[in-house]
């Protein structure tokens, strides 16, 4: 499972430096808006790219049984080359395939050509319809001087748009990373816990300052944090909930706990899974005492 987060937890530690830059936080601020635009800039790319004039790769077969859309005139197409023969200043051959022995295509050059196996490249101005019966087809194509080459996919657009989702994704991760744990039944005693207490939402809480948790059987469960006064932890209101978790970092890992208030959300760590099981535990009893 380690293994498994791992990717996970780098790209979140890659996104918190990543705020940390210049304008970063900017970014962030407005990554709704900025993602909008690179998903609009991302479909003009695509249009152009599909704008661009290219050839359409087939196979005599495949050309044979119509399958050349009524769009498309320019072709690459791989035969074998024969039957050379020369017509004022063209040269004419005969591309055949045997996968289909009753097709042929007549190829058209203003070049001479080496006979035998080859890839074309040209127009297609013969039939479009398909191969039938004992009928032999026959179709005709002017050749290019040169092959042409076959279109790039479109890389500025896919390019666009993984940003794009990297930018949504990142907003929303925040290092370290936050998983969730389902905590062990414990039975709620006496207990003073240290723990590091971090305040404000997961992507932005500083870091941690040390405190302790009090349990107190059948009393709710108290926060204390030097020079403050002690916090009852308190989750009666349809405004507050509890989430066990691990935060991750890439060579570490420690137990947690979010709490949830009306006003705050606290992240607090443990020194280990029981003490957070424990914490846990006196929470959800106070809840249930409530």
């Amino acid at each position: 499972m380690t293994i498994v987060r791992f990717p996970i937890v780098a790209f979140a530690y890659v996104v918190d430096r990543l705020r940390h830059v210049p304008g970063g936080r900017l970014i962030e601020r407005h990554v709704a808006l900025v993602v909008t635009a690179a998903m609009l800039a991302a479909g003009l790319t695509f249009v152009a790219w599909g704008a661009e004039k290219s050839p359409q790769r087939i196979d005599l077969p495949s050309l044979a049984n119509g399958q050349l859309s009524f769009m498309q005139s320019w072709i690459i197409i791989s035969g074998r080359l024969g039957n050379e023969s020369i017509t004022g200043n063209e040269y004419r051959y005969l591309l055949t395939d045997p996968a289909v022995p009753k097709a042929e295509l007549i190829v058209v050059s203003s070049i001479q050509r080496p006979l035998g196996q080859t890839t074309l490249s040209g127009t297609y101005v013969g039939t479009r319809e398909p191969l039938a019966g004992d009928f032999k087809w026959i179709g005709q194509m002017r050749a290019d001087v040169e092959l042409a080459k076959e279109q790039d996919p479109p890389w500025i657009t896919i390019g666009i748009t993984i940003v794009a989702l990297l930018l949504a994704w990142g907003s929303r991760t925040s290092y370290p990373k936050f998983f969730h744990k389902t905590p062990r039944a414990q039975t709620v005693r006496h207990a003073s816990l240290l723990v590091g207490v971090r305040r404000g939402l997961r992507g932005e809480a500083g870091p941690a300052s040390p405190g302790s948790l009090v349990i107190s059987p059948g009393a709710p469960v108290e926060l204390r944090e030097p020079g403050k006064s002690p916090l009852s932890l308190r989750l009666h209101s349809a405004h507050t909930s509890l989430e066990a978790v691990e935060l991750r970092r890439l060579s570490s890992a420690e137990p947690a706990l979010l709490v949830h208030l009306p006003t705050a959300e606290l992240t607090l760590s443990f020194a280990s899974n029981e003490d957070r099981d424990m914490a846990h535990a006196a929470l959800t009893a106070d809840v249930t005492r409530g």
